[in-house]
């Protein structure tokens, strides 16, 4: 099986890379990441409708007055098998560097699917940030973007360059 990268492939790369499940492909999150993977790999023909498990966590009964845990990252799952496209997400994420190494569509579709798995906006809603790898700073450094890593923290320096060049390509719609 031949699998072509597309923007839309590359976004739901991103996301995979961001909020990678254990099992199979599929990513792990709050509702609305797992709706968003869904619907992407649905309309791509990625996945096949019967053969996607989307697990929720089972609702829990505590006595009166108690609040229910946050579970984190694993509010649900969403995860379908397939050999052809790990192996090619797989490969993709290696070569990261080399492939989205210009500044289009793919690479914009592949950053907004990293920073709609793990992203969010801080510092009176100027600075834009996602947790990444060194690579991923590295790839932005290459675009040409100004980002500096803290910690684990990967912040878009201008809020111009990411409304200009990331925006127009999310999918999760963040309140």
């Amino acid at each position: 099986m031949k699998i072509k990268l597309t923007p839309q492939l590359a976004y739901i790369i991103g996301l995979w890379k961001a909020r990678r499940a254990k099992e199979g492909i599929g990513v792990e999150g709050n509702r609305g990441i797992c709706e968003v993977f869904l619907r992407e790999c649905l309309s791509l023909g990625v996945a096949q409708p019967d053969k996607v498990k989307f697990i929720e966590p089972k609702a829990q009964r505590l006595p009166l007055g108690q609040e229910r845990e946050k579970r984190g990252r694993e509010d649900c799952k969403v995860y379908f098998y397939h050999s052809a496209y790990r192996a090619f997400f797989d490969e993709v994420v290696k070569k990261e560097l080399e492939l989205f190494r210009y500044k289009n569509e793919y690479s914009a579709n592949f950053i907004a699917g990293i920073y709609d798995g793990n992203g969010g906006v801080g510092r009176e809603n100027r600075l834009h940030y996602f947790f990444g790898t060194k690579m991923d700073e590295m790839l932005l450094l290459r675009l040409g973007m100004r980002v500096k890593s803290e910690k684990k923290k990967v912040v878009f320096l201008s809020g111009g360059e990411f409304e200009a060049f990331v925006k127009p390509a999310l999918k999760f719609a963040r309140n």
